[in-house]
């Protein structure tokens, strides 16, 4: 009987705890409610009723203080600060509240005893800086929370820097040489976090992305280079370079770091590809050059030596440098394809000739995929890149068949998703040159869902050129015309895709196509160095389709040929500054604004510094 009587009292009790908790949630959520919504004086006896409840949970009396800070009831900000004061006297962060109530209140004096007593707690447990020196943050005090860090690192015991949180304040105080000091005591410090610190840095970086501030960083790790001789620093200047597209600087960095014995070379090879792809073909030659004449890694020297040879025959690079005579990159090829075998990269370097024999002799260059690569036939991927270049070859000699049955055993063969994709695209292409606009519609629909990212785009835009043009079109004949053209510079001759490409606007002036063929008829031109006809076709666009897609590229591709063709800076800077404030989320943006701050740095024309 006692027993059953036990059980019923510890059962009620279960039940009046349960209430009990739960009546405490209600008021919880409720005091949120009106926290949140700003109805402070709703809030703040909900508050007091929970910390009556729960003395010590510090998320109450964080909403209970703020709270009476914000409806500016000071006096009772006092009381509850002083409270926990007189019961938590261990813990600093409370006379950071306490200093803050005077401050607000306008007692200066006071304010600035409680303070300093919270740093005085810290010199006695410097393992409590982190609670002081964020709510000085919280609170808008830099300098405090700055002191707090100071004299817990000068009393630890353990010697422990804090860096990171160091430099966020200086930062912040716009103290810029301390701020980088602490970012490179970090890294001196912690080696194995150089990453973390390099997105720190990069994030400083862009938002503070003037001259002026990226020479600061430079001076910085070079002055640290030279006072250290610490790898680390030459690998962060490495980086900076990288990062700001100083590829010569990149160049010769990475250099000295191979050669002692830091950086692989890969890292050279690195250098010359982003060079490649920005243009900057010097370096590129030069980091190709470098890495042959290394002959250590064979892989590595054969691929530096297919894209030294692929570099030469770049129409852009012979434009502005001297490059091999035709003769003698043929024989460069023949003599590193007959002299080494290594397999992969021997493969590819075969294709590289290949591409290159194709540009004059398309016959030859068949024979030279189909006879030179018999070796190969049990590599599957090397296999499907075979096909691929056979297919592109065949697109040249405008054997359409031929060219897709080669695409679509590519697309079969290849282990690689990206690549398969790539393969697809093309083979619908070849139906779009063919003149097969139906099934090239049906397929690019699929496409835009199925392949990769890096083809989608492509894909999405065959199909709305396709899609508007039935709309538009029925007859089909501008998009012949289009499809004809596009052949034609696909197979180099330029003249003929002009004559199509001008027949189309002539024929059908209304249609859609018609902005993209006086695009074409304009890349041309600047292709033949007729810059001036070229800027004048890029500029109808801009101003008579300012609603299509490529008004934003024309006013782009106007501001590269006054700049890289015509050395004219200030037209440069001119049409840069037109496609920044007319496209200020456009998609080529930001490259305006870096070529933008480009020229500024030289500022070798008008000499003032401006900034958009």
């Amino acid at each position: 009987m006692v027993r059953k009587k036990l059980k019923y009292i510890y059962l009620l009790i279960f039940l009046l705890n349960a209430l009990f908790v739960n009546a405490q949630e209600s008021v919880a959520v409720q005091a949120s409610y009106y926290f949140e919504r700003g109805d402070l004086e709703k809030a703040i006896p909900l508050y007091k009723q929970l910390m009556l409840e729960n003395p010590n949970y510090g998320l109450y009396y964080n909403k209970l203080y703020t709270s009476y800070i914000k409806t500016k009831r000071y006096a009772d900000a006092e009381v509850l600060v002083s409270g926990k004061i007189n019961s938590n006297s261990y813990q600093p962060s409370y006379y950071v509240d306490m200093g803050y109530v005077y401050k607000v209140m306008g007692n200066a004096e006071k304010s600035n005893f409680y303070y300093e007593s919270a740093i005085n707690k810290i010199i006695e447990k410097p393992r409590l800086v982190h609670s002081v020196a964020i709510n000085f943050e919280n609170k808008q005090e830099p300098e405090f929370a700055l002191k707090a860090y100071l004299v817990a690192e000068s009393n630890n015991v353990n010697s422990t820097k804090y860096y990171m949180q160091k430099a966020k304040i200086y930062g912040e105080l716009g103290r810029v040489d301390d701020m980088l000091g602490c970012y490179l005591g970090f890294v001196e410090d912690n080696k194995s976090r150089v990453n973390y610190l390099k997105r720190h840095l990069k994030m400083f970086m862009n938002q503070n992305n003037t001259e002026e501030m990226n020479l600061k960083v430079k001076n910085v790790l070079l002055f640290k280079i030279e006072e250290t001789n610490k790898p680390v620093f030459s690998e962060l200047l490495y980086w900076f370079y990288v990062e700001k597209e100083e590829y010569n600087n990149a160049l010769n960095t990475a250099i000295d770091l191979y050669e002692n014995h830091i950086f692989r070379i890969n890292e050279i090879q690195i250098i010359g590809d982003n060079a490649l792809q920005n243009k900057k073909y010097k370096v590129a030659e030069s980091a190709y050059k470098y890495i042959r004449l290394q002959k250590i890694n064979k892989q590595l020297y054969y691929k530096a030596t297919q894209s030294y040879l692929e570099l030469q025959s770049v129409s852009d690079y012979n434009l502005r440098h001297k490059a091999l005579s035709k003769d003698d990159i043929v024989e460069e090829y023949i003599n590193e394809i007959s002299t080494n075998k290594i397999g992969e990269n021997h493969f590819r370097l075969i294709l590289s000739y290949a591409k290159y024999v194709s540009k004059f002799d398309l016959d030859k260059a068949i024979l030279i995929i189909n006879n030179k690569t018999t070796d190969y036939k049990n590599y599957e991927r090397l296999e499907a890149e075979k096909q691929m270049l056979l297919g592109d070859v065949y697109l040249l000699q405008g054997k359409f068949t031929k060219a897709f049955v080669a695409f679509q055993k590519a697309e079969t063969m290849a282990s690689d998703s990206s690549f398969s994709d790539l393969a697809k695209l093309k083979s619908v292409k070849v139906s779009f040159y063919n003149g097969d606009f139906k099934w090239a519609l049906a397929q690019a629909k699929v496409l835009k869902k199925s392949i990769s990212r890096w083809y989608a785009n492509d894909a999405v835009k065959l199909m709305l050129l396709l899609n508007e043009s039935y709309n538009s079109d029925s007859s089909e004949v501008a998009l012949k015309l289009y499809s004809k053209a596009d052949i034609f510079e696909m197979q180099g001759n330029i003249d003929s895709s002009f004559a199509y490409h001008k027949e189309l606007v002539k024929s059908f002036p209304n249609h859609h196509l018609v902005p993209y063929s006086i695009f074409a008829q304009a890349e041309i031109m600047a292709n033949k160095m007729a810059f001036n006809s070229a800027i004048s076709k890029y500029e109808f666009i801009y101003l008579n389709y300012p609603n299509n897609n490529l008004s934003e590229l024309a006013l782009f591709r106007i501001s590269e040929v006054y700049l890289h063709n015509l050395n004219s800076k200030t037209k440069a800077k001119k049409w840069l500054k037109e496609l920044i404030v007319k496209y200020p989320y456009g998609i080529y943006t930001d490259k305006a604004r870096d070529m933008y701050k480009n020229i500024e740095k030289d500022r070798v024309e008008d000499g003032e510094k401006n900034s958009v």
